[in-house]
């Protein structure tokens, strides 16, 4: 799931913010996170089963500037993009 929200901030800024979140199911948590007993023997890294759940939460920031200073005409505008996320539950958890 994600939310997000855009405002105008002045003339010539747009604020867009988002929060996400990323829910993955048993296969894919088995499949990108679990460390097998095979993957133990050759790697040395310590068995891992994982399961699914919230994996991942995160929010992102997009920042932008109209070149000709009007935001309701469209054309040119300069944009910046930050964002952030964490791997919760299993993914932070294993191994790897």
């Amino acid at each position: 799931p994600q939310i997000g929200y855009r405002a105008p901030i002045g003339r010539a800024f747009s604020l867009q913010m988002q929060i996400t979140a990323e829910i993955v199911d048993d296969s894919f948590a088995d499949y990108y996170f679990t460390v097998t007993p095979e993957q133990t023997a050759a790697s040395g890294l310590a068995p891992f089963r994982a399961k699914g759940g919230l994996n991942r939460v995160g929010t992102l920031a997009i920042l932008a500037y109209d070149l000709d200073r009007n935001l309701l005409n469209g054309g040119w505008s300069l944009t910046g993009i930050g964002g952030y996320s964490r791997l919760l539950g299993d993914g932070a958890d294993t191994p790897y």
